[in-house]
């Protein structure tokens, strides 16, 4: 009798896949959590739980009980200071590899129609932070997506300047990955990853990239000054986040 496969694997193969791994840094990774790559039964709760923490998704959907991979994003709604702490903590271990900043498709942020909601998709600007973690003895690259924030909103916009400049000083310290790269996303993948109802490594680990926009010329665009100077006047305190550069050849703090 051949034993059916659990479709749980199937939807952490999906996860998997994504993130383009070498066979071993995958058997690793799977090992860690708990799952001998060679005898796959039935995931478990256990499993699922720790497969979950890693590709950032709910386990309840690895499990087939919930039908979004994700129950949302990561939150800095009305506390900014949560997404400056996983950005300096990341830079702290060594750890930040990149930080992608995803619009809509050919949407000019500062030129978006007047009353237009702030659920609508096509005002939003998402913070994607690409960190490394260790598989043994190798690092493998993964994502970790925050709530996306529409521009229409005066607090919202202040609170992803104050992010943008955290990480703009952090480079000028010269922290590796903490130079933003802009991504252009469709609109419907924008709505489903603020819906929770898409994984962010749908949308970046399918190598569905569109063209980049620059975020220096986004930051330093006219009209700007007055926004950044309402976010350094609500959340300047990214100014005391800031790491001190590290010597040539010193290792991670």
């Amino acid at each position: 009798m051949t034993l059916q496969r659990d479709p749980a694997w199937d939807r952490a193969d999906d996860l998997l896949n994504a993130l383009s791994l070498h066979e071993m840094d995958r058997a690793r990774i799977l090992l860690e959590c708990g799952v001998n790559p060679l005898r796959l039964g039935r995931m478990t709760t256990a499993q699922a739980e720790r497969l979950g923490t890693r590709l950032e998704v709910d386990p309840e959907y690895l499990l087939g009980q919930a039908s979004r991979p994700v129950l949302h994003p990561r939150l800095y709604h009305n506390a900014p200071q949560e997404l400056w702490r996983a950005v300096s903590q990341a830079v702290e271990a060594d750890r930040l590899n990149g930080v992608l900043l995803l619009k809509c498709h050919r949407i000019d942020l500062d030129r978006l129609r007047p009353g237009m909601s702030n659920e609508d998709p096509r005002s939003m600007l998402a913070v994607v932070l690409t960190l490394r973690s260790p598989a043994g003895s190798y690092q493998v690259e993964g994502w970790q997506l925050w709530q996306p924030e529409p521009w229409t909103y005066l607090k919202s916009r202040k609170h992803v300047l104050s992010v943008l400049l955290l990480l703009r000083a952090l480079d000028g310290l010269r922290h590796t990955g903490c130079d933003p790269r802009g991504i252009e996303i469709p609109v419907e993948e924008m709505k489903d990853l603020n819906d929770g109802t898409r994984h962010v490594s749908a949308v970046l680990g399918h190598a569905r990239w569109l063209p980049k926009w620059d975020v220096e010329s986004f930051l330093d665009a006219p009209g700007r000054r007055r926004d950044i100077l309402a976010s350094l006047h609500d959340y300047g305190g990214w100014q005391d986040w800031v790491v001190e550069a590290r010597k040539p050849g010193e290792g991670p703090r």
